[in-house]
């Protein structure tokens, strides 16, 4: 069942949170049955276009004289809020020669983009410069980033910041540099 026709449901009915179970059957009873393809674009089209999730237009909607929730309606349904996990990943900034190392990910996170290496614990000889978030779908990411002065290369792709700006790079790793970059403008 499509979001906009859910919500014209629950509003007519006053339902907060309902199963799917009773979202179904309250369709069951108010659909055309001879024309069952026009009811349901119908269905769509006023939740799109007038029972809106916010500023709902009450007053043009067709269903407003059997509408339960027209007082109130952005009360129907309840937003359910949904605990977002988040994962912590410290990632080291190689750095030799004024460039930082970056590595073309392979896995299925982040596939093909290039990015910084994520370690289990950073190098004891490195410098923990600070922190950046990103919130994704699903997750939230926090790295806790740290820099590494290599005095001789052991990384395999060196770049410089200008070089990395014409990278494919992911939001997070771009903050990354922000931060790298916002913490040599301050020293």
């Amino acid at each position: 069942m499509e979001a906009n026709v859910k919500r014209i449901l629950c509003r007519l009915h006053q339902l907060k949170n309902p199963t799917d179970k009773i979202l179904w059957d309250s369709a069951y009873m108010m659909i055309d049955k001879s024309n069952p393809f026009d009811y349901n674009q119908a269905m769509m089209d006023i939740g799109s276009s007038i029972c809106t999730p916010k500023n709902p237009l009450c007053s043009s909607c067709p269903l407003e004289t059997i509408c339960q929730g027209k007082k109130e309606p952005t009360l129907y349904p309840t937003k359910k809020k949904r605990k977002v996990p988040t994962r912590e990943e410290p990632i080291l900034l190689y750095i030799y020669n004024d460039r930082l190392s970056m590595k073309q990910r392979t896995g299925k996170f982040l596939h093909g983009l290039w990015g910084f290496e994520s370690v289990e614990v950073p190098d004891c000889a490195s410098e923990y410069i600070g922190e950046v978030t990103h919130a994704y779908t699903h997750f939230k990411l926090t790295c806790k980033v740290y820099v590494y002065f290599e005095n001789t290369p052991k990384q395999t792709h060196y770049y410089t910041v200008e070089e990395i700006k014409k990278l494919a790079i992911s939001k997070v790793d771009d903050k990354i540099i922000k931060l790298y970059l916002d913490i040599l403008s301050s020293n």
